[in-house]
């Protein structure tokens, strides 16, 4: 493999560990092989425990989402339908409605895939 793609992928690898790219960091021109080859496997190993944080950190949103759900129910939605849809009545002046489910997941932490579930309730 070639050095350009090893510092790619340190660099893309750096950026979903910690959202922006390594710039000034590290002279790559001065590593030899062996050290960028060692900093690849760090800094992917970082990437790999980011992803992990952030898929235990959205489960654990979305436990305490739907837990919200049930309780907007008991409260006198009647159905998750309409639960959801009061949710997202209460965001509406927030957001342009087009931006509103992605927006949602996004401010609550949640993974991306309720915003269909959320569209179709906009959409009713």
């Amino acid at each position: 493999m070639n050095r350009d793609h090893i510092i790619s992928g340190i660099s893309d690898n750096f950026k979903s560990a910690h959202g922006h790219r390594p710039r000034g960091i590290w002279d790559f021109e001065a590593m030899s092989d062996a050290d960028l080859l060692a900093l690849n496997d760090r800094v992917y190993d970082e990437a790999c425990l980011a992803y992990k944080e952030e898929q235990a950190r959205q489960a654990d949103s979305a436990k305490r989402f739907e837990d919200l759900v049930l309780s907007v129910i008991s409260m006198g939605a009647g159905n998750r339908q309409t639960a959801l849809r009061w949710l997202l009545d209460a965001e509406e002046g927030e957001w342009h409605p087009s931006y509103l489910p992605g927006m949602y997941c996004f401010e609550n932490d949640i993974p991306y895939s309720y915003e269909e579930e959320f569209k179709a309730v906009l959409n009713a």
